[in-house]
């Protein structure tokens, strides 16, 4: 009970980490990627876990081709 100082770590467990855009993503890609990205990752996690491992590799994929294209248009 020696972590009463660690409020705001405790309340990230459990949350996944990459929910929203990063800050490198926000300054490198215009807002409707960003939005498609978010969108990708919420539903990156939604199958995670329903332990649907082979849809959330899919969407790992298309993440990781729109942060390219949209790197690449900006």
């Amino acid at each position: 009970m020696g972590e009463v100082g660690h409020g705001a770590e405790a309340s990230t467990v459990g949350v996944p980490h990459q929910q929203e855009a990063t800050f490198e993503e926000a300054m490198q890609l215009d807002p409707n990627t960003l939005e498609r990205i978010n969108a990708l990752k919420k539903a990156k996690n939604q199958a995670v876990q329903s332990d649907d491992y082979d849809e959330a590799q899919r969407l790992k994929e298309a993440i990781e081709r729109l942060r390219s294209i949209g790197t690449h248009l900006a």
